[in-house]
């Protein structure tokens, strides 16, 4: 299996330029590609947070899973991650840590693979854990990918809090995970249709590597198969459909055994589909 994205597709990675001028400077409004501006309609805009930095790709692509999504939510406290901005229940916060994060974003940009699944990041440990109503990137991806031993979850490590549990899993995910967005503006409802933003050169790109990781032996999990099949049939791109799974409940995305499902084959046996994703 090969490990790494081949430099061909880094070079054609749309996101080096927001990259570059991002590097070294405050962040700055929108933080779009420059083709999205006009592809995202004027009413739907305003269901987006481009001032907040996009989020295309969490992890390595060298993770042999990776899972797709549609675009990251919205909620105030994502402004506190990315910008600083006052948050009442968020813990304290210095510019250093603040800097660090915006660091790691920008890098996520370019696929920059030392910073490996950057939300497990001690910097990212912003707001507190809650039961119910889970904010935070950190707390997001902690809830949807990370459970205790003998849990359903793929990825298992034992505790819940403190540093060495954020470096097991930040150590666990990045060998293990890579998460990519189809439209990775964060928004609170997203309702764009697949046709809104088929041109856009990130879904270009990601299309790509979607076809690269399957022919490369990535096990990969699609969160929303109609949206996807939708793309690729806007862009005219053929994927290997046979090879992929699917989320059986995407509205309550997990990775764990009983939301993964064959493409294909959405009422498959669940466990059968469970051990061919992770290859038990």
């Amino acid at each position: 299996m090969t490990t790494a994205l081949p430099q061909s597709l880094l070079d054609a990675n749309p996101w080096l330029p927001l990259a570059n001028r991002l590097e070294g400077c405050p962040p700055f409004t929108p933080m779009t590609l420059a083709d999205d501006a006009a592809t995202v309609a004027a009413e739907a805009a305003k269901n987006f947070a481009f001032q907040l930095y996009p989020q295309p790709f969490i992890g390595d692509p060298a993770a042999k899973h990776w899972v797709v999504g549609i675009n990251p939510g919205y909620v105030d406290e994502d402004a506190h991650d990315h910008l600083g901005a006052p948050c009442d229940t968020a813990f304290p916060d210095t510019p250093e840590r603040l800097a660090r994060r915006q660091d790691l974003l920008t890098r996520a940009l370019r696929l920059d693979p030392v910073i490996g699944f950057y939300p497990f990041d001690a910097a990212f440990r912003t707001i507190p854990r809650r039961t119910f109503g889970i904010v935070g990137t950190q707390n997001w991806w902690l809830h949807a990918a990370v459970g205790a031993p003998g849990s359903e979850k793929f990825i298992q490590i034992p505790g819940r809090d403190g540093v060495d549990f954020l470096a097991q899993a930040h150590e666990v995910t990045t060998r293990e995970l890579f998460a990519l967005e189809l439209f990775p503006y964060h928004s609170a409802t997203f309702g764009l249709k697949p046709a809104d933003y088929a041109a856009s050169a990130h879904v270009r790109f990601v299309l790509e590597l979607l076809a690269w990781g399957a022919a490369n032996g990535r096990r990969i999990l699609v969160r929303s198969a109609k949206t996807l099949r939708q793309l690729a049939d806007e862009a005219d791109v053929r994927l290997p459909f046979a090879a992929f799974f699917v989320t059986r409940n995407p509205r309550r995305f997990s990775l764990s055994r009983g939301n993964v499902a064959f493409f294909e084959d959405p009422d498959c046996d669940l466990a059968e589909a469970a051990a061919a994703f992770w290859d038990e």
